[in-house]
């Protein structure tokens, strides 16, 4: 297709030639204002190269239709504020995170901030500039969060694994302030999260411990492999700990899963806990789990690999 300056230079050399059909002057005239080959190549390139128009400076102005110019001129946004917030009223059945029963404090809403936080986790949002603007946010309302707010801050941060050394150093010390209004299940967790951020705080860490401790009527199996498998992974051994765990295995065991009977076995190893009653209740259990193909393969290697480095050596477990 022609370009239109070109279209318009044809109408007037046709023009200009209808015209010199009458007169034998205007012949001579119209070709002679004709132009050149050359002419023609220099008028088409300063169409199709816009430094080139005149009245044209290179950085002059936007090259953008009408339409399209005040994009340029808009201010930045905020990438927070498009996040929607998270009802976790309704959370899903298996979720990592449950929400506290109703006779607790911790039962509060948590605020805006931990809500979009939480939301981003749950739906694997890893952008490096979301969660950097996250861990500002928290640096500085650290003050003002409450019981619910630091529980979903610090497994928002786990989840996704975003180790952001002054966020978590701001709202530690409220672990510590809240530490009562914590449920089990959040006490757990909360243990669970130090183990995925690597985050070595001693004193958080027994603090945690001993609040699970004193709930230790009302451990679940989840309850007893999570929290064995943090404290295992930090290698704190705590004797009170690990007697509970053994008293409270008889009731328990029975109702665990086989990724549970792994962790358990696994953070026993790690500590070198060598409780003889203990390790022959989970040997039945992973029997019975084995016996219906329940075990995935690394599952079950892990779990051979636990009562290998335990000594702990069942005659009917190699079946």
């Amino acid at each position: 297709t022609a370009s239109p300056l070109r279209l318009q230079m044809w109408r007037c050399g046709a023009a200009a030639q209808k015209a010199c059909r009458k007169t034998p002057f205007l012949r001579w005239t119209a070709c002679w204002q004709q132009p050149t080959f050359w002419q023609l190549r220099a008028a088409s390139a300063a169409a199709a190269v816009p430094s080139l128009r005149p009245g044209r400076r290179r950085g002059s102005g936007s090259e953008l239709s009408p339409a399209l110019a005040g994009l340029d001129e808009e201010p930045p946004r905020d990438v927070l504020q498009d996040l929607p917030d998270e009802d976790l009223d309704g959370h899903e059945e298996g979720d990592e995170f449950s929400m506290p029963s109703a006779g607790t404090a911790s039962s509060q809403k948590a605020g805006p901030l931990a809500r979009k936080m939480w939301s981003c986790a749950r739906r694997g949002v890893r952008s490096e500039e979301v969660w950097a603007r996250f861990a500002q946010r928290v640096v500085m309302t650290g003050t003002l969060v409450g019981p619910s707010d630091v529980s979903l801050i610090f497994l928002a941060f786990a989840r996704i694994k975003y180790r952001d050394t002054k966020a978590l150093d701001t709202i530690s010390p409220f672990i510590l302030r809240h530490i009562d209004s914590f449920s089990t299940t959040e006490l757990v967790l909360l243990l669970n999260g130090h183990k995925k951020l690597e985050y070595e705080r001693l004193d958080n860490i027994h603090l945690l411990l001993n609040a699970v401790c004193h709930r230790w009527e009302e451990w679940t199996g989840r309850h007893i492999a999570l929290a064995s498998n943090a404290v295992a992974y930090f290698y704190i051994y705590q004797p009170r700990f690990w007697r509970q765990v053994a008293m409270s295995l008889p009731r328990i065991v029975w109702s665990m899963n086989p990724l549970e009977l792994s962790n358990l076995v696994s953070a026993m190893a790690r500590v070198d806990r060598r409780d003889p009653r203990s390790l022959i209740i989970i040997a039945r259990m992973c029997r019975r789990c084995a016996g219906r193909h329940l075990f995935s393969q690394e599952t079950l290697a892990t779990t051979m690999n636990a009562f290998a480095k335990l000594d702990f050596n069942h005659p009917r477990l190699a079946k």
